[in-house]
C-alpha cells in the first residue's frame, strides 16, 4: 500500500505537465499557421523556429516518459530535467509568439 501513496504525488505531477503540453499545442499550432502563410524567406524562419520547438517539445515528453518509469532515488533528478526541458519549450513558443506580429 505504501507504494501506490508514494507514487501518487509522482502520477499528479506527470498528468499536470501532460495538461501542460496539451495546452502548449494550441500556441504551436498558431505558430505552425502563420508559419504556412509567410513569405518565402520568413517561411525559412518560421520552419526553423517550429524545428526547434518540436525538438524541444519531444525533449519534454522523453523526460516526462522517463519520469513516469523512474524509480524513487531518480525523481528528484528526473523531475529537475522535465522542469528545465519545459522551461526551455515554454521559452521557444514565447519567442515564436513575441515574433508573430
Amino acid at each position: 500500500m505504501a507504494g501506490i501513496t508514494r507514487n501518487k504525488p509522482r502520477e499528479a505531477y506527470v498528468e499536470k505537465m501532460h495538461a501542460k503540453l496539451d495546452e502548449l499545442a494550441a500556441d504551436i499550432d498558431r505558430i505552425e499557421a502563420k508559419a504556412r502563410v509567410a513569405k518565402a524567406d520568413a517561411k525559412i524562419a518560421w520552419n526553423e523556429r517550429l524545428e526547434a520547438i518540436r525538438t524541444r517539445r519531444s525533449a519534454t515528453q522523453a523526460r516526462l516518459e522517463a519520469l513516469k518509469a523512474g524509480g524513487g532515488a531518480a525523481w528528484d533528478n528526473l523531475k529537475n530535467g522535465v522542469e528545465e526541458a519545459w522551461a526551455e519549450l515554454q521559452e521557444a513558443v514565447r519567442d515564436a509568439r513575441r515574433n508573430l506580429s
